[in-house]
């Protein structure tokens, strides 16, 4: 872990961390199962206290709890009688499968170990972001609802959250833009900054779903796909993240969803989005003389920038400034 810290460091990477608190079978270790009753919150928050502490210095963005409104409460997922029968139960809230169904946590349940994590969480660290992360809500009415009705709760009981979490997995649902958009909007109401926290898609031969577009999935359908929920998602001024899941087809969590195939060769959904995020997202330089009152203007995206200033013969002066979203964007400079 820390070499890849120290690596982040290097490069200007931002390392994000995921998650700290799930209550599916893929979050719960078998050992946690055998714990006497009374031992399993202590340790859950002993785990969210020194990750969040440990790495204070690296690590400022976390997705806290995950699948929160889809999934159950830790005192159920915890519970070893329940183990068993939840392999027997889909993941969907409610829907019959095999005979059984799953129960739909309330809101207020949900609430509950949310408020938990989040608050042992914000007294680890109180300078990080905080995220509540969770699937579906782009393309089903009821989750976006939920979701939505579980952050206001949350507010209403005052627990720091910082970050809404958009998983985005469609997995051959092509968006339609009004879906993705809507979203964003009835989130937008909540006056937290939206983290896409897990955009993918794969870019196998399977049907592709949901009546936008027709077809099947390939590389170039998965790059036209992805151009649209970037541009989007680009465009909200509530999006402050995108965060892609999964780099490569060789480590993909589902088959082919990388940006590179399993030779680490560049897809074309690379390729458009690096044309898009180096490309037709970045300011380029340019050239520009003061007026007379010393000062110039322009048009930029958010982001660092260097401004070079020539003197005499091969002289020069350098200055940074950084162009904010929230501040007043005017930067004096004495040369």
């Amino acid at each position: 872990m820390l070499p890849v810290l120290e690596w982040c460091r290097a490069n200007g990477v931002t390392p994000k961390g995921h998650p700290l608190v799930w209550p599916y079978t893929a979050g719960i270790p078998e050992w946690l199962y055998d714990m006497p009753k009374g031992t399993v919150e202590p340790l859950i928050k002993a785990r969210v206290t020194s990750l969040v502490k440990g790495f204070e210095r690296d690590i400022r963005i976390w997705d806290v709890t995950n699948e929160a409104v889809n999934h159950i409460s830790w005192e159920e997922g915890t519970n070893p009688d329940f183990r068993q029968r939840y392999h027997e139960i889909d993941l969907w809230r409610g829907i019959e499968v095999s005979g059984a169904f799953k129960r739909e946590i309330p809101i207020s349940e949900a609430a509950d170990w949310v408020e938990d994590s989040f608050r042992w969480a914000y007294a680890a660290n109180p300078r990080a972001t905080l995220i509540v992360n969770d699937y579906n809500q782009e393309y089903d009415p009821h989750v976006r609802r939920r979701y939505y009705d579980l952050i206001v709760e949350l507010k209403r009981r005052g627990v720091p959250v910082s970050g809404l979490g958009l998983q985005v997995h469609p997995l051959n649902h092509w968006l339609w833009p009004h879906e993705m958009w809507e979203t964003l909007e009835m989130y937008r109401e909540l006056d937290i900054p939206i983290h896409i926290t897990e955009l993918h898609q794969p870019s196998w031969e399977q049907e592709i779903e949901g009546g936008f577009r027709e077809g099947k999935w390939s590389r170039e359908t998965q790059a036209n796909f992805m151009e649209q929920v970037y541009r989007q998602c680009f465009g909200h001024p509530s999006v402050v993240s995108i965060n892609h899941w999964g780099l490569s087809d060789r480590g993909s969590w589902i088959k082919d969803g990388g940006l590179i195939d399993d030779e680490y060769r560049p897809k074309p959904v690379f390729e458009r989005l690096r044309n898009l995020i180096k490309g037709e997202w970045l300011t380029q330089p340019f050239t520009a003389s003061t007026d007379e009152n010393g000062e110039v203007s322009f048009r930029g995206f958010f982001g660092n920038y260097d401004i070079v200033i020539p003197r005499s013969g091969l002289q020069y002066r350098s200055f940074s400034f950084h162009l904010a979203a929230d501040e007043d964007n005017s930067t004096q400079f004495s040369v």
